[in-house]
């Protein structure tokens, strides 16, 4: 190939380390925890709360940091703390000594919520890049940002670039940039994206509603309006994909036990959106799957 594009996020660098390009990695990473609260603690709005951390590295101090509670059906979600992580990111793990001081920082924050071990249901990880000027005593700076490199002016390497990004929210515009840099590099002109114009996949809707109505008519009834309205809303306009699963796979037409949840809509999760295992019980107990 001409060009590469290394958008292994943040196996990026390892992929390095791999092939000889480097011996050191150059592009630090944060793990950022989120946990998911199995009690609904706000309703219709999220709430903003502060905690005692400072940014270490702001010339004009932001104050403290910001905790979001996010009201989410039956759930709350709430993020984000930071640690600098240093180790493989095949590795990535999170101990219940780091969930533990997470909960304690909210509940310093915002005592009335009370929480503790029991109340988390899920706990989520990833790791972002962050620069190295941004790395203060093992603390994280609120400066993250994505990384679109050209590996000619930083390795020597031409026709390489790596393309990192933070968050899914800015994932289309690196994206969109990272392929202007390789049209460039092949020397081509510019061309106009159609990322802007070109709906998410299953985002392809006017309204929730309409959608719902959608649904209810092409399953000919079958669904209750409930079940009918929670697939429309977590699948969006690709709700065919589970109509699909149910056709497809023997025994999949009901749902789970007492629950709203399609058992075609595990058999998609396995398939297609790289479900690997249910998560365990409260026993720690949990089963693989072999769908």
């Amino acid at each position: 190939a001409r060009v590469v594009v290394n958008a292994a996020g943040p196996f990026a660098e390892q992929l390095y380390g791999d092939t000889g390009l480097r011996r050191n990695g150059r592009v630090p990473l944060s793990r950022d925890l989120a946990l998911v609260i199995r009690r609904s603690l706000v309703r219709e709005r999220a709430l903003a709360i502060q905690t005692k951390y400072r940014d270490p590295n702001a010339v004009l101090s932001r104050g403290p940091r910001h905790l979001f509670v996010v009201p989410w059906r039956e759930v709350t979600l709430i993020g984000v703390n930071s640690i600098i992580y240093r180790g493989d990111p095949s590795a990535l793990t999170v101990t219940q000594q780091e969930v533990q001081g997470f909960l304690d920082e909210i509940n310093e924050a915002e005592p009335s919520l009370g929480l503790t071990p029991d109340d988390v249901a899920l706990v989520l990880a990833g790791l972002l890049p962050i620069s190295a000027d941004h790395l203060v005593n093992g603390n994280v700076s609120f400066g993250k940002r994505p990384l679109i490199v050209d590996n000619a002016r930083s390795d020597g390497v031409e026709g390489l670039i790596t393309a990192i990004t933070n968050r899914y929210t800015i994932a289309r515009l690196v994206a969109e940039r990272a392929v202007d840099l390789v049209l460039r590099k092949l020397g081509k002109g510019a061309r106009s994206s159609r990322t802007a114009e070109t709906p998410l996949y299953g985002a392809n809707f006017g309204s929730v509603a309409g959608l719902v109505h959608e649904v209810v008519g092409r399953t000919n009834g079958q669904l209750k309006p409930g079940i009918a309205g929670r697939l429309a809303r977590n699948q969006g306009s690709a709700y065919g994909d589970i109509l699909g699963a149910m056709t497809q796979a023997a025994g999949c037409e009901g749902t789970i036990g007492t629950s709203e949840t399609l058992k075609a809509e595990v058999v998609h999760a396995v398939r297609a959106e790289m479900a690997v295992r249910v998560p365990p019980d409260r026993t720690g107990h949990g089963r693989r799957s072999g769908l």
